[in-house]
């Protein structure tokens, strides 16, 4: 755990310190905390902290400044941490082709829909370990041969598939935002012309 505020100081800056209250806000558009603290301590033993250490209320650190000197051999920065944001569905209009196989041949057909942005957060220096789906796609190969990428989905009345192939972003830190766009199965259940 990286020195929460209001530890006392030794006299010597042998240590690193918390310096002055921490600034705790929330991120309005990841709906989650976040709170930055200034450090300070002898050049000579500053060592940057790994982002992604645990730091004050459950958060971890996302961001640190450059150490800058303040006179007498002693640095002072910045450590900004964030909690893991929560997920949450944005509900979008959006325009999905849905495919289908009729007569030996593949077509597709676009369609408005009420779509959901399902975005979610992970907390992990390795994003190789959080999956992707792919969407469903019909792919003709031949006159007679079609392969179904990803699961071919049952079109069914009020559930959701992913529409297109889910998207991977890094937000800060080790904070990364899997974003999935969700559409109607049913393509007729939500149309909008």
């Amino acid at each position: 755990m990286i020195d929460a505020p209001g530890t006392l100081s030794d006299g010597d800056f042998s240590i690193v310190e918390s310096i002055g209250p921490m600034d705790t806000w929330f991120d309005e558009e990841k709906r989650t905390l976040m709170f930055r603290q200034q450090y300070e301590c002898l050049a000579s033993v500053y060592t940057p902290a790994l982002i992604g250490s645990a730091g004050p209320r459950g958060s971890f650190l996302i961001e640190e400044s450059q150490p800058g000197h303040v006179g007498t051999g002693v640095v002072r920065w910045t450590r900004t941490f964030a909690q893991l944001p929560p997920s949450r569905s944005i509900p979008q209009s959006d325009t999905h082709t849905y495919q289908l196989y009729i007569d030996g041949k593949v077509v597709g057909m676009s369609l408005g829909v009420t779509a959901f942005v399902l975005k979610e957060y992970f907390h992990t220096a390795d994003p190789s370990t959080i999956s992707l789906a792919k969407a469903y796609a019909l792919i003709q190969v031949t006159e007679s041969e079609v392969i179904i990428r990803g699961t071919y989905p049952l079109f069914s009345p009020g559930t959701y598939i992913l529409g297109k192939d889910q998207q991977l972003n890094k937000w800060r830190g080790n904070f990364w935002e899997r974003q999935s766009v969700m559409v109607p199965a049913d393509p007729f259940s939500t149309f909008t012309p």
